[in-house]
């Protein structure tokens, strides 16, 4: 627990070289001093001293590394979360299935299914970590959908929309993968290669999920984004091969958000990646086919989401994230919880393999 300490009275000697900040420090002209999470040290009391700063919020880094050592899946607030969640989903299940069997959901509540789980999240930066635990096997779909629904609420803040906005980009997010309610099980839980039919019938499911939503009171973009999430801006997508101009940016957001929680998901047919990787895939194995604006607003608000966050890297260290490189997300700067800071840039052979 944090407690005030007065730094003129503090001696730095046997337990306290155990102090980090657990608030920052500004000086009386507002500039940031010392930021959180940094080790109190001789220096730095003497630099916060001469800028006349004289109390700080403070923790043991023992204690720190002791309340992080809990895996975030397994801390309260995550648990309340994933409960509501499964609730939502079993909701988003039920709803599918009515607009299969050709009956009118109202946009609100489909709406209130993501604005319900944003408010449980408190922080909805927070949603991006949580996405990260979230992927069980079996049917998919609906999981998928809630995360894309999610995901396109916060790309929807990000991108400042106005209410109405957001909640159309959002709804259109929950309900892009309908069509899949189309293609049996075995198809799209497939481990091994799929046959040309089966390919070309998962392919589909644009088609069916805009055939199912084309006569129900939604607005016009929600059916479109269902039928055109999968076009890409040179021309390969699918199902009409539809060029960046032709193209809604509504079914650019939505194949972002897509292929991202596609990529962090764990699937019968493949591990999850590392987000950490994924927003850097963007940039490199995407360029051509996504809406690069589109997806450097993603990638610099996400970075700035997964600043602090807590990882484990390949030789089995585990620390919290302090600064990521947009132009190399995939290698962040990393503080130990021994208390060393290890650059992933300039170490190769280490890369973050997982969030805590």
């Amino acid at each position: 627990m944090s407690w005030e300490i007065d730094l003129r009275s503090t001696q730095l000697s046997g337990p306290d070289h155990d102090l980090i900040l657990s608030g920052d420090a500004y000086n009386r002209s507002g500039i940031l001093m010392a930021s959180v999470g940094m080790k109190l040290t001789l220096d730095l009391q003497d630099k916060l001293l001469n800028h006349k700063i004289y109390y700080l919020s403070v923790d043991t880094l023992s204690d720190v590394v002791s309340s992080l050592s809990i895996p975030a899946n397994c801390k309260e607030e995550f648990i309340m979360f994933k409960r509501l969640y499964d609730k939502k989903q079993n909701d988003l299940s039920s709803g599918f299935s009515k607009i299969k069997n050709g009956e009118t959901i109202c946009l609100d509540s489909t709406y209130s299914i993501i604005k319900d789980l944003i408010d449980c999240s408190g922080y909805y930066y927070s949603v991006l970590a949580y996405i990260h635990y979230l992927s069980e096997f079996g049917n998919h779909t609906f999981s998928h959908c809630l995360n894309v629904g999610l995901l396109c609420f916060i790309f929807g803040k990000w991108l400042k929309m106005n209410s109405d906005e957001c909640m159309t980009l959002t709804v259109s997010g929950l309900l892009h993968d309908i069509g899949k309610m189309e293609v049996p099980l075995e198809v799209l839980n497939k481990p091994g290669r799929l046959s040309e039919a089966e390919f070309e019938m998962i392919q589909n499911h644009t088609v069916y999920g805009h055939n199912m939503l084309k006569n129900l009171p939604f607005p016009f973009v929600v059916k479109t984004s269902a039928l055109l999430h999968h076009e890409k801006l040179d021309g390969t997508g699918y199902p009409l091969s539809f060029n960046s101009d032709r193209i809604p940016r509504f079914s650019k957001i939505i194949a972002i958000c897509d292929i991202y929680d596609a990529m962090v998901s764990k699937r019968i047919y493949k591990p999850k990646s590392c987000p950490f990787d994924v927003l850097s895939t963007l940039d490199t194995s995407f360029y051509g086919s996504l809406d690069q604006e589109l997806v450097y607003v993603f990638k610099i608000n996400a970075i700035r989401a997964f600043v602090g966050s807590h990882v484990k890297l390949s030789n089995g260290q585990e620390g919290e994230v302090l600064f990521i490189d947009p132009a190399f997300p995939s290698r962040p700067l990393v503080r130990l919880y021994s208390g060393n800071v290890v650059s992933l840039t300039e170490n190769p052979k280490i890369k973050v393999t997982e969030m805590l």
